[in-house]
């Protein structure tokens, strides 16, 4: 080999070795930025649900069980709460899908932080909620959500609520 074959293929190597760094850089900051703007769009979804439940004081029932008689007479009240509950549980599914199902990369210290936040939330929420128990165990229900999401919300369901997801499947559906 000729001197300027040695000398092109040293100037191939660096591009490549120098090519494969700035591959490497990119991806983690673009894996860093899609983390930051997924937390923050998932924390502006639950200021929505605060800003509805300051609006509309009568959605704190979905939190709190006492304040769901005041609506038992009203039709339009027991559907704003249910659609209220459902907000709830789409944003629950979306969040559990990025942070569990659906991982690209494994969960850094602040990801897990946040995770934790969020299935502390929902913890909490299915605990105090009859009426998302209620949706989470409707067989109807179930069929309009991810089947590794409903086993999720069913776990965190008080005992004596939670049903086998595949207990209840429209049309005889099981989940193996």
């Amino acid at each position: 080999m000729a001197p300027k074959d040695y000398f092109t293929l040293g100037v191939a190597i660096l591009a490549l070795v120098v090519s494969l760094i700035g591959v490497s850089r990119t991806w983690r900051v673009s894996v860093a930025t899609f983390r930051n703007v997924s937390r923050n769009n998932y924390m502006n979804a639950l200021f929505d649900l605060n800003r509805q439940a300051i609006v509309n004081p009568r959605l704190w029932a979905a939190y709190d069980p006492t304040f769901a008689a005041a609506l038992a007479a009203d039709p339009l009240e027991k559907a704003r709460l249910q659609a209220f509950i459902w907000y709830h549980l789409n944003l629950f599914e979306i969040v559990h899908a990025d942070y569990v199902t659906h991982r690209l990369t494994p969960l850094d210290a602040i990801d897990k932080q946040h995770w934790e936040s969020f299935d502390n939330f929902i913890t909490s929420f299915l605990q105090g909620s009859p009426e998302a128990q209620g949706i989470v165990n409707s067989p109807r229900s179930a069929s309009l959500l991810n089947k590794s999401f409903v086993e999720y919300l069913r776990k965190k369901l008080p005992a004596q609520q939670a049903v086998p997801v595949s207990a209840n499947l429209p049309g005889g559906l099981t989940t193996s």
